[in-house]
């Protein structure tokens, strides 16, 4: 392979890394080692209406992961 190849391959590799390098410290810096990050609270205020339902336990209404498939027979 000549050494002009292997440089056209090569130098934007390295930029390439380079710049994905610098963008994960970046992201490591905002965000932090364990990977989360919280928000504020804000409080939200509005004019309209909203429909409110008591909990439902729906854990017994759905069907069951029993590994069959199709139909109950």
């Amino acid at each position: 392979m000549k050494r002009g190849l292997k440089l056209g391959f090569g130098i934007p590799l390295v930029l390439l890394g380079l710049f994905m390098t610098i963008g994960g410290i970046a992201v490591v810096v905002l965000v932090g080692t364990d990977g989360s990050f919280t928000l504020p609270q804000t409080q939200g205020d509005s004019s309209g209406h909203a429909l409110v339902f008591e909990t439902l336990d729906l854990s017994e209404a759905l069907p069951s992961s029993s590994g069959s498939v199709g139909p109950p027979t």
